[in-house]
């Protein structure tokens, strides 16, 4: 696990400022420090805006927060089948259309096999998290 997280943190762009991401969830809900998002945001080096603002553990927030905090890139997670539909359903959502993300289209959409796990394989998820942070246009 330690050699996975290590070769997904050496295949980052050392040149790249930190990318600004949030989850943002159905509900409204975020996830901030001591959990299990932010470690993978951590292992990406990342930015979990929801952290920076204080927020710890899971909480939901209003509309008003997800805009004025500006994301450069949402995150959630959907079952395999659906991943598309939830990543149109945030960009026709009015909140998430203003804001960074929204405009630029930079919302990752997660399986929810790899993003809800516990166990090793969350490497997968960072894994696939720095790939499409880092190594997509």
């Amino acid at each position: 696990m330690e050699r996975d997280i290590a070769r997904v943190r050496a295949s980052i762009p050392p040149d790249v400022p930190p990318v600004r991401v949030m989850l943002y969830g159905q509900g409204g809900y975020t996830g901030g420090a001591h959990t299990t998002f932010d470690d993978m945001v951590q292992a990406v080096s990342a930015t979990n805006i929801a952290t920076v603002h204080g927020i710890t553990g899971f909480r939901k927030i209003s509309s008003e927060q997800l805009i004025q905090w500006n994301p450069d890139v949402i995150i959630t997670s959907a079952d395999r089948d659906a991943p598309e539909d939830m990543r149109q359903h945030l960009l026709h959502d009015p909140a998430v259309a203003l804001t960074h993300a929204g405009k630029h289209q930079r919302v990752i959409v997660m399986p929810n096999h790899i993003f809800l796990t516990v166990t090793h394989h969350i490497t997968q998820g960072i894994e696939q998290l720095a790939r499409e942070l880092y190594h997509q246009p």
